[in-house]
């Protein structure tokens, strides 16, 4: 057992200390004011460094001293009171307990007394305690464990890990702020002396920061490899079980050589059935529900009772994390494991020879959650909710592959479509589902024609025309063949919104009918999509007078619809006033519809009322609302891969341009052109409309030679040369008043990021943990000071400044 040199000295620290700023100002304020103090947290958090520096702060309020008593080594519970007469130098007498002897030492002392490790001695710690506080009357107490004291009068504090650089953070100079990455960077330099973040290195150091889980002792292991192991390798080797093998420095306490003894020192303290129940627990890629760990976990050797009880010993003992926001899960409270305490559980589970029933009852358990609600409803409750699961789903569907599960892998991706597609996550839908498919011996039932004929949306949403149709049209014969009527008109409803995509509206127009029929007599919600969709074809072939009827049918029947088809209807409506000519009706009812689709946020359903938003506004001759419009959308259709939907953006673009940059807009008209021609598709009349008549007043503004090598230009650019042709111009036409330095504070920045992402108000609130009312504010405050006027302004300022992190994603049923 270690102690200070002396009575009321503090351990000498050895390295300097990083970070903890804030929960530092939050102690100092609370512990004055407290007789019992218990610092709580998992082992390797930095409990005992937070502690010490919270008395080297605190010492002067002390005449007596701050000691502190460690008592890691100290495996007697009866000799602790020894231990602590010992380390301060209380004189024992044969004749007196040695309780009394400390209670007469300190009983007029002002003294901080620090307790280092008390997690193995629980009991003993909180008699000690309760007797000493009873009996000294200003004496105090500050206590370190990986579990509460449980005394009376005890203020428990939990310490959590070290702040993570933002996940819409994308630049170096925006991770340094992270205390992880600043203890990295410190340790590491204790090992080469001019280790720094550079352009080369900084990503991974982040991965590595987050893998760790923002945690002290794990990333101090981690950083000792520097010197040795490069960066990049490390955190590649992370997820081989490196961070559990390191060793630290020979000077460290035993139980500190590696992040397994820190574990296995905790993993010690458990009971038989608690140890079952934690190396059950990680099989949960990203925390659990407790109906989850109930439904998973609990078996004839491990009942509900257990794991339920088992669970908040398991949080207490700072092994399981809790967090009781409630913001991930319908269930309330949420609870995870550490990554590094993870692998040390799977390690466990492996061992006992668990590891594959557990994630056979774990994908089972997924793919329950996940078919709850059809695809095809789109609920936005239920997107949500498999979207906080998303890495227990992706596990799931890992097991499926890895054991060959195929029906039950395609019914888990075709299940859980409404989070790919509310959170764009489109492009990792059609993997899953392509990997799934090479699987052999695939059953030939329901579950793989409903899967080919999601894979074909997520194909055509991709523009992959061709392939879409092969797997729709393999879906539907199957479909067909197996008396599936609910897949059958699905897959209907597919082939004309395929059609519909393609620009052919001859052949989109009795699908589309066929398929809404179908589903409204079985009672399907995508029989609202698809009609929707025949009322489009309607407007775009003219037949406006039967849209309208088919409108007003439907407003009498008082439909109730959920506010992702309510966005769609009030576009459908919008396109109606525009094909009557009231425009400005139009522009209103666009604009309540880009609000109910933000609000979701739903992402193509932003691109596409965008552009058409966009439109409204160049024929009321609102040309700079109009530049701004189209700019946002482009941005997005790029970033989602919504290729169709970009070329229908660059052409408004290039139609808000078309006086003040002729040459430039029919640059963009052709890469368009040239986009539609690559996949096959064609135009809109509504499209061909447009672009008729703004090309036209192009071309006679241009000479001929000047119009005819723009378009060529325009044939034989990129889609990256577009857009970034399409930014210079909008920054040409209209210079953004950007300031030379970035007067943002980091939330702020924060918000630009998520505003680049097209998130509403609500959806930053969510994302940044702050109320919807705050967001507001500081999306107020960003406005102002870059002095800007709409978010598609800000998402641009956002890619320049290089904060709008990757997101990608595709397509819509409907």
């Amino acid at each position: 057992m270690r102690a200070a040199s002396r009575a009321g000295a503090l351990p000498a620290e050895l390295s300097t200390f990083v970070g903890r700023d804030s929960e530092l100002a939050q102690l100092v304020k609370l512990q004055p004011g407290t007789r019992l103090l218990t610092l709580v947290g998992p082992g390797g958090v930095g409990k005992t460094r937070l502690a010490l520096r919270l008395a080297a702060a605190l010492r002067h309020m002390y005449a007596d001293g701050t000691p502190c008593v460690e008592l890691a080594d100290l495996s007697d519970p009866q000799m602790l009171e020894q231990a602590v007469a010992s380390a301060l130098g209380v004189r024992e007498q044969r004749s007196q307990p040695t309780i009394q002897a400390l209670v007469r030492t300190l009983t007029n002392k002002q003294l901080l007394l620090i307790l280092d490790n008390c997690e193995h001695l629980l009991d003993a710690c909180s008699n000690l305690a309760g007797a000493l506080l009873r009996a000294c009357p200003q004496l105090q107490i500050l206590a370190t464990s990986r579990q509460a004291l449980n005394t009376d009068g005890d203020t428990i504090w939990r310490v959590p890990p070290l702040s993570l650089p933002s996940s819409t953070v994308d630049d170096m100079l925006g991770v340094r702020p992270s205390e992880a990455v600043q203890l990295f960077v410190a340790r590491a330099r204790e090992r080469v002396s001019d280790f720094d973040l550079t352009t080369r290195n900084w990503r991974a150091v982040v991965a590595i920061c987050r893998q760790l889980d923002g945690l002290p002792l794990a990333l101090e292991l981690a950083a000792a490899r520097i010197g040795s192991i490069d960066e990049s390798d490390i955190a590649a080797r992370l997820g081989l079980g490196l961070a559990l093998q390191v060793r630290a420095r020979r000077s460290a306490p035993r139980r500190q050589q590696t992040l397994r003894a820190t574990i296995e020192w905790s993993h010690d303290l458990l009971s038989h059935t608690e140890r079952i129940l934690f190396r059950r627990l990680a099989v949960f890629a990203d925390g659990w529900t407790l109906d989850a760990a109930e439904a998973i976990c609990a078996d004839p050797s491990l009942s509900c009772d257990k794991v339920v009880r088992g669970l908040d010993r398991l949080a207490d003992r700072s092994l399981v994390m809790l967090d009781r926001s409630g913001e991930r899960s319908e269930h309330g409270g949420r609870y995870r494991l550490l990554q590094i305490v993870r692998a040390y559980a799977l390690d466990r589970l492996q061992a006992a020879g668990e590891a594959n029933a557990l994630r056979a009852r774990h994908l089972a358990f997924m793919l329950a959650l996940a078919e709850r609600d059809a695809p095809e409803a789109l609920n936005v409750a239920h997107a949500n909710l498999l979207y906080g699961e998303r890495e227990n789903v992706r596990a799931a569907l890992a097991t499926a592959v890895a054991t060959r599960a195929a029906d039950s892998g395609l019914r888990l991706a075709t299940a859980s479509f409404s989070w790919w597609y509310f959170h764009g996550h489109y492009a990792e839908g059609r993997e899953w589902l392509e990997r799934l498919f090479q699987l052999p011996n695939i059953p030939d039932g329901r579950a793989r024609a409903r899967a080919e004929a999601w894979l074909g949306l997520l194909l055509y949403t991709q523009g992959e025309y061709a392939r879409a149709h092969t797997w729709i049209r393999s879906a539907l014969t199957r479909q067909q063949a197996l008396d599936d009527g609910q897949g059958a008109a699905l897959s209907v409803a597919m082939l004309g919104h395929l059609s519909l995509m393609q620009g052919d509206l001859p052949r989109a127009k009795p699908l589309c009918r066929e398929g809404a029929a179908r589903l409204q007599a079985l009672g399907n919600p995508a029989a609202v999509s698809s009609a929707l969709q025949s009322m489009v074809i309607a407007i775009e072939l003219g037949e406006v007078e039967q849209a309208r009827e088919w409108m007003a049918e439907w407003d009498a029947r008082g439909n109730s619809v959920q506010n992702s088809i309510a966005a769609w209807l009030l576009l459908v409506k919008g396109r109606l006033a525009e094909a009557q000519d009231d425009s400005a009706v139009a522009e209103g009812l666009f604009h309540e519809a880009l609000r109910l689709h933000r609000a979701l946020p739903e992402l193509q359903g932003i691109v596409v009322v965008l552009i058409e938003l966009g439109h409204a506004q160049a024929q009321r001759r609102y040309s700079a609302d109009a530049s701004s419009t189209f700019s946002e959308a482009v941005e997005l259709a790029y970033a989602n891969g919504e290729r169709i939907l970009l070329a229908r953006a660059l052409e408004g673009f290039a139609r808000s341009f078309a006086t003040t940059q002729p040459a430039n807009a029919v640059r963009l008209a052709a890469v368009a052109d040239g986009l539609r021609s690559a996949l096959g598709a064609t135009a809109w009349p509504s499209d061909r409309r447009r672009l008729a008549t703004w090309l036209t007043d192009a071309r006679r503004s241009l000479k001929r030679n000047v119009f005819r090598a723009a378009w060529d230009a325009g044939r034989v650019s990129s889609v990256d040369q577009a857009v970034t042709l399409a930014r210079s111009m909008l920054t040409a036409d209209r210079p953004a008043p950007a300031p030379r330095t970035d007067p943002l504070t980091r939330r702020e920045r924060d918000v630009v990021a998520l505003l680049g992402h097209a998130m509403s108000n609500q959806q930053i609130a969510a994302a940044l943990t702050i109320s919807p009312a705050t967001a507001r504010t500081h999306v107020d405050h960003v406005l102002a000071k870059l002095g800007l006027h709409s978010r598609g302004q800000v998402a641009l300022w956002a890619r320049q400044h290089a904060l709008l992190s990757s997101r990608t994603g595709h397509g819509h049923p409907g």
